[in-house]
């Protein structure tokens, strides 16, 4: 999958998981979401939002039934795009 993401990738959508301990208020990341992180990584994929300011907890989700907020939505972008988005944020 390495090979097909290059500067024009751009994913979207609900993961389904929060991929840092800002984006959910339990402040806990699981080792499914470390697993995420590190294929993210490897992707030179970033998340904007996290990587430019602001730095606060912003979420997309609440559980009614836990009373917690998540951030679950992501928007994620190869590396070399990252100065590119500046302005949307």
């Amino acid at each position: 999958m390495k090979g097909e993401v290059d500067r024009n990738t751009i994913i979207v959508g609900d993961f389904n998981t929060p991929l840092t301990s800002m984006d959910t208020c339990r402040q806990k990341i699981n080792k499914a979401t470390e697993i995420l992180n590190d294929t993210i990584k490897k992707l030179n994929l970033i998340d904007p939002f996290r990587t430019l300011p602001p730095k606060t907890p912003e979420y997309t989700f609440f559980s009614d039934a836990h009373g917690i907020f998540f951030r679950i939505d992501h928007i994620l972008g190869h590396i070399s795009t990252n100065l590119g988005v500046q302005k949307l944020f």
